[in-house]
């Protein structure tokens, strides 16, 4: 069973980060963060 925060990364990985996320650790790390404040 997953807990919270896998269902969490699940979702925004899947749903919300587009391919050119994963360039870079930097550029998948803004996006992450850009998706986090966006929902909040």
């Amino acid at each position: 069973m997953l807990n919270i925060i896998e269902i969490l990364w699940r979702f925004i990985k899947y749903s919300w980060l587009n391919t050119d996320a994963y360039e870079s650790w930097k550029s998948l790390v803004k996006a992450v963060e850009d998706v986090l404040l966006d929902v909040w």
